[in-house]
């Protein structure tokens, strides 16, 4: 979002709240961090000169030591030490030290992102088996049951058991009749039988299922957009994703 969030801010022993801001991508204080360079300004004239400015809400320090910290090559930030009593505050052991604490930060805030991704890839991996697994239950099913309406069922529990869902349902249109056979409805866990419904081929519905491509809706107002209604017996979705199954075309 190219701002710099103050985390942590405390003056005078008291912990201050301090609003997002936007560096200077060209001013000479962000080069020098860019460059993993210290900054360090022992009075107020050297602050100017760098184009330090008071943050609102805060007193003006008198010096200030700010060094960058890295996760690799990748600038994440800078740790600030600010004296409000005295010019000349930091030297060469304040500058020595906070180099010591922002390479270790840098490090563990690495280590830390290549945890979360670790355990992203994971959840990945485990979510694809999963899928994987449903595929092969579903191969099984029908090699294993000649019933069409017994591979429905088989399909709708394993798809309830894939994303943990008691709100899931198969639906079959007959091209010879036009009408919408529900034929695995499952709400809040309970299996319901609801009678089929006429098909309209002009509705956005079918419009929108029609070209293969799935149809997520996210509120009750973008349900009624497409003229999806409750049916009678069951209560209203919050949001929805729609899956055409498809035979060629």
């Amino acid at each position: 979002a190219g701002v710099a969030h103050c985390l942590y801010a405390f003056q005078g022993g008291v912990r201050v709240s301090v609003a997002p801001t936007r560096p200077n991508l060209d001013g000479a204080m962000l080069k020098a961090f860019m460059a993993n360079r210290p900054i360090v300004a022992n009075n107020r004239a050297e602050m100017t000169a760098l184009g330090l400015r008071t943050v609102a809400g805060t007193d003006p320090s008198l010096s200030t030591a700010q060094m960058p910290f890295f996760a690799g090559d990748r600038f994440l930030g800078t740790i600030a030490l600010d004296n409000h009593e005295r010019e000349n505050a930091y030297g060469e052991a304040e500058v020595r030290l906070l180099s010591t604490v922002a390479a270790s930060m840098g490090m563990a805030l690495q280590n830390a992102r290549n945890f979360d991704e670790t355990q992203r890839l994971l959840k990945e991996t485990e979510r694809r088996s999963s899928e994987l697994a449903l595929i092969n239950d579903i191969q099984h099913a029908l090699a294993a049951q000649p019933d069409f309406r017994a591979i429905v069922d088989v399909i709708g529990d394993k798809l309830r058991a894939l994303f943990d869902s008691d709100n899931i349902g198969i639906t079959w249109r007959d091209e010879k009749t036009d009408l919408i056979h529900n034929l695995y409805i499952v709400e809040r866990g309970q299996r319901l039988q609801l009678p089929p419904f006429a098909y309209d081929p002009h509705g956005a519905m079918a419009q929108a299922l029609g070209s293969g491509k799935p149809l997520v809706l996210k509120d009750r107002a973008a349900t009624l957009a497409f003229g999806i209604r409750t049916a009678p017996g069951t209560e209203p979705s919050c949001s929805s994703v729609f899956m055409p199954v498809m035979v060629g075309d």
